[in-house]
């Protein structure tokens, strides 16, 4: 301390109790590390959890990816099993059939008693009707005309017989210049038509039905429709979150495997499947060299 004229007369001390700041900042210091290690942890348990959901999508993906394989290859076996069982009463119950056909005739024509004359003819007629319906059956199993003359004959053939079958009216539109598809989606493209053929035969009332089959660039589009009462509201819900029956899931699993598009509309005029197929990058020599 110092006078007037600047002279030290005394000295003086000031002392400041900081206990509570030390206190505090010891306290702060304590808390961020407490944050930090729990934030660490934290950090952690997210980055295990993430790993964790990762590997149970991935898991999913794959479980998915092998579902639609598995699908995919039941549908190709059941093809094959159709073709099969078309393939022996064709050849076997066809050939027996054909053969007993000839022993009637021939009983028919030597047979002196009319009981008799008539009795062989009766048997036949019955046996000309149970050839007709194993040609019918071994067809609609596997046509050959899918492989002899592509979508266009096995298609018309399928109406003629339903129309024929059932009195529904069918119309089908195909480009004329349409040509030949890979193997796999012409059997494709003929079983999804025969599935809704036959479903609005059963469940639509309508009493007709159009089929529109074009190809636009290196797509092929199908529509199937009808005029009957549609589908009910809660089923085409259903049906739009992949929950259906068979026969419809059967047909989303053949599109999804060839990499289309499926679409259902449905009210109370009417409903159209709607269904686009990109073609498979296969070569005119390569896709005759499957046919032969």
């Amino acid at each position: 301390m110092k006078d007037a004229k600047g002279n030290i007369v005394g000295a003086s001390k000031i002392a400041r109790d900081i206990t509570d700041k030390k206190r505090v900042e010891q306290a702060l210091k304590a808390s961020e590390e407490r944050l930090r290690i729990l934030a660490n942890g934290l950090e952690n348990q997210v980055r295990v959890r993430t790993h964790q959901l990762e590997q149970g999508n991935a898991e999913i993906l794959q479980q998915s990816e092998q579902l639609r394989e598995l699908s995919s290859r039941l549908l190709q076996t059941q093809d094959d099993e159709r073709r099969r069982i078309a393939r022996d009463l064709h050849d076997s119950a066809g050939q027996v059939v054909a053969a007993l056909g000839m022993q009637l005739a021939s009983i028919t024509q030597h047979a002196v008693k009319p009981e008799v004359i008539k009795a062989a003819q009766e048997g036949l007629e019955m046996v000309r009707q149970l050839s007709t319906e194993i040609r019918t059956v071994s067809y609609l199993l596997h046509p050959p005309l899918l492989e002899e003359s592509g979508l266009s004959g096995a298609i018309r053939w399928l109406i003629e017989g339903l129309m024929e079958r059932s009195g529904l009216k069918i119309e089908f539109i195909m480009d004329a210049d349409f040509g030949r598809l890979p193997d796999e989606m012409e059997s494709a493209v003929y079983r999804i038509v025969q599935e809704c053929l036959t479903n609005i035969h059963r469940h639509s009332g309508s009493k007709t039905a159009t089929v529109r089959l074009s190809k636009n660039g290196n797509d092929v589009s199908l529509e199937i429709q009808d005029e009957g009462k549609g589908i009910p509201a809660g089923m085409l819900a259903t049906i739009r979150t992949q929950r259906s029956g068979v026969g419809i899931t059967g047909m989303r699993e053949r599109v999804r495997h060839l990499k289309g598009v499926l679409n259902i509309e449905s009210n109370s005029d009417g409903t159209k499947v709607s269904i686009k197929l990109p073609i498979a990058a296969t070569s005119d020599s390569e896709r005759t060299q499957q046919v032969r």
